[in-house]
């Protein structure tokens, strides 16, 4: 007789997929059989179809019911059918699953080819689950996205497809930034929300064609057939947007590190050599700063070459910061503090320019009525937030005129530089994106990733006014400083387009505070604003 299930895995056609994928994978079974009110058969929902199908077409798992996806059950067979009999119907009709139905027409079960083939090696009345033959579950439980092996499987076939028609795909590795702390600061039960969330999104953006597992903890991956780098790259930069608005609330920040490489149809790389390229891209997209994209290509790049971050005093640097990893955050922030004073001192003009933005940005950020931890997060960002200049020349950064359009590619370098040297310390994790974005636009024209409104944290959003407003009330060496009134109106005029319309409105505030603080009927200068300031101290 053909081999006994455990237990029957029966499904409703109007249970969803979600609901579907659970069950098979709580119950490691490979396929279940779906009955009617009756109990009579009407269809066969198989695990490994149903991700493939999922990988390859925009269905919500949660809104798309079993009706829809199932397959017919056109053939079945008896409980008392021979094994025989059975893997002869199985072969000849090309069949994985066969579902079993009893003399009253209702579903008791389904086997499987591979139940069949070993059924001469399973002990007497004893069937053998797909779950006691497999490498592992084909469905991820949280996200209902294809398992690693499911993408292990499929790469090889994609590869065979590209060797036979010579051309070209990608594989796209997307990691979500800092899920530790994430679930840390959130709990694990919204980090796995948001987790499901971000998954949800993939499976929107990609196309048809391309496949998307689960392949670690904190990784996803797609398989994307047919396209070269640029197209990919396009993909990409829609999945960091994506996940820049998954999850607004302050601290946290939900983004995501990708790395991509492209086999080429001349290419003779491996599966698994195309799998570490990929890693290798992303391991160096985290190492330079994170929410950012790296292609295999862009990697071992020599001197001058654009988004090239490593460098002797980098390097240099970020074995320093590795040695201090066992201070206190406050010892470490003194520090780099100091380090970035050194840095400017090289500059008359630019001397104390981090104390005063620190300064300004505590100004601010009390005025818009943040908390004394939002405070003081701003305030030590504002201290370190220009220690990427390290890595740009002084040629740079003293030029009298105009910088040219290599150069400023260079200057825009330091946010990015920054977030290098200071990723080691684990305990900066909630500094390094307001360091990282404190030259964005609020309209997405500024830099390092072009990311606008309340996608930019907080943060650097009130550092960002504040770096300017310092800036213009300051000497520079290719023009003279402003008055207070002048630069309010500058950072008025760009409120809504280069600056975030709350911390100008904060900014102003702050400035009429200090003014009626000091029972004048002029204007605060630059200097008083300074001093008034003073008394903020370096406490956590």
């Amino acid at each position: 007789m053909v081999p006994k299930p455990s237990r029957a895995i029966l499904l409703r056609p109007d249970e969803t997929v979600r609901q579907a994928a659970g069950v098979l994978h709580e119950n490691r079974t490979g396929a279940a059989v779906v009955i009617d009110r009756h109990r009579r058969l009407i269809g066969i929902v198989a695990e490994r179809d149903l991700l493939r199908l999922l990988a390859s077409t925009c269905l919500e798992p949660g809104q798309t019911t079993v009706k829809e996806i199932m397959a017919p059950a056109y053939l079945w067979c008896h409980p008392e059918t021979t094994t025989r009999e059975a893997r002869e119907i199985m072969v000849s009709q090309g069949l994985e699953y066969l579902p079993i139905v009893d003399s009253d027409g209702c579903a008791t079960g389904i086997v499987s080819i591979r139940d069949i083939l070993l059924a001469g090696h399973a002990a007497p009345g004893n069937g053998t689950s797909r779950g006691d033959l497999s490498q592992g579950p084909l469905t991820d439980p949280l996200t209902m996205a294809p398992s690693r092996q499911m993408f292990e499987e499929q790469i090889e076939v994609e590869l065979s497809r590209a060797k036979r028609y010579s051309c070209s795909f990608c594989v796209l590795m997307v990691n979500v930034d800092g899920l530790r702390n994430l679930n840390d600061s959130l709990g694990r039960d919204k980090g796995d929300r948001l987790l499901r969330e971000f998954a949800g999104r993939l499976r929107r953006e990609k196309r048809a064609s391309d496949f998307l597992a689960r392949y670690g903890g904190d990784e996803f991956v797609l398989l994307l057939p047919e396209t070269n780098e640029a197209q990919a790259l396009v993909l990409a930069e829609r999945v960091q947007r994506q996940a820049l608005t998954v999850c607004q609330e302050e601290p946290a920040r939900f983004s995501v590190s990708c790395g991509l490489v492209e086999r080429s149809a001349e290419s003779v790389m491996t599966s698994g050599e195309l799998v570490r390229a990929a890693s290798d891209a992303l391991h160096q997209a985290k190492r330079t700063g994170r929410n950012r994209v790296v292609t295999f290509s862009q990697i071992g790049r020599g001197p001058g070459a654009k988004g090239q971050l490593s460098g002797e005093k980098i390097e240099r640097l970020q074995r320093r910061v590795a040695h201090m990893s066992l201070r206190s955050r406050e010892m470490f922030i003194q520090s780099i503090w100091g380090l970035s004073q050194a840095i400017e001192a090289r500059d008359k003009y630019t001397r104390s320019h981090s104390e005063n933005v620190m300064r300004y940005s505590v100004g601010i950020a009390e005025s818009i009525g943040l908390d004394d931890a939002a405070v003081s997060l701003v305030r030590r960002a504002a201290m370190i937030h220009d220690i990427g200049k390290i890595g740009v020349p002084d040629r740079i950064l003293h030029k009298p005129g105009p910088l040219t359009g290599e150069e400023r590619l260079v200057i825009e370098q330091h946010p990015l530089i920054a977030v290098s040297i200071l990723s080691r310390m684990q305990f900066l994790q909630r500094e390094l994106p307001i360091v990282r974005h404190h030259h964005e636009w609020w309209d997405g024209k500024g830099y390092p990733d072009g990311i606008s409104g309340h996608t930019i944290p907080r943060g650097a959003r009130v550092l960002a006014v504040a770096d300017a407003f310092d800036a213009i009330t300051s000497n520079r060496v290719y023009r003279k400083s402003r008055s207070v009134g002048e630069a309010i109106q500058v950072l008025v005029e760009g409120s809504g387009s280069q600056f975030d319309p709350s911390s100008v409105t904060g900014l102003c505030q702050w400035v009429q505070q200090v003014q009626e603080s000091l029972g004048t009927d002029e204007a605060p200068t630059a200097g008083q604003l300074l001093e008034f300031q003073k008394a903020c101290t370096f406490a956590a």
